[in-house]
């Protein structure tokens, strides 16, 4: 009779307790762990050397996801791909995010002529000024202003140099770029006679 009475006594609490402990197994394997295992995993594959679009399409068939990544001046044709992340080979989780880098074509730079040429004016070179009309004194002021010099005065005509004589031509002409202290020869008319 004692084991009727302790299987009475004790048999709902053993029940309740693993009824509780079943219940609270389901509960954790349903929140805390949800059905479904995780993702498998599978190899990158290397999709370098293929045009974006290409690349792109051969990712999503192997279960990746693709995304462009920087453009980078390189000899290779416009939109290939030169670079990815993660690497070619790699095992990652399907649907995982590959960084794709692609060529934004060759470097356009200016070709220069190295044919000999006569030198090149320093960059501190000015215009020559329209010398015509001024005299020789007004045509030095100005000349030394802006950093040139009065080379050889002709007269045209012969005779000498009178004060009021006009400058009628220059060389170099008038607005041409020269270097700084470059002398500038002119003619005058007016000459007095010999």
């Amino acid at each position: 009779m004692k084991q009727q009475s302790f299987a009475r006594r004790w048999l709902p609490v053993v029940g309740a307790a693993v009824l509780g402990f079943g219940l609270a197994y389901a509960l954790v394997a349903l929140f805390i762990f949800p059905p479904g295992a995780p993702p498998p995993d599978a190899k990158v594959p290397n999709v370098t050397g293929l045009q974006y679009d290409a690349a792109v399409q051969r990712l999503r068939q192997a279960g990746f996801k693709a995304d462009r990544g920087e453009s980078r001046a390189q000899e290779t044709p416009k939109n290939t791909v030169v670079a990815q992340a993660p690497e070619a080979g790699s095992r990652q989780p399907l649907g995982t995010v590959v960084v794709l880098d692609v060529s934004a074509g060759m470097r356009s730079v200016a070709v220069r002529d190295t044919t000999p040429q006569a030198p090149a004016a320093p960059v501190d070179s000015v215009g020559t000024p329209d010398l015509n009309g001024r005299t020789v004194e007004e045509a030095r002021i100005l000349l030394e202003q802006l950093g040139l010099a009065l080379g050889d005065v002709t007269i045209e005509g012969g005779g000498d140099l009178k004060p009021d004589a006009v400058i009628t031509h220059q060389a170099p002409a008038a607005a041409a770029f020269v270097p700084t202290g470059t002398r500038v020869n002119v003619s005058v008319s007016g000459g007095g006679t010999p």
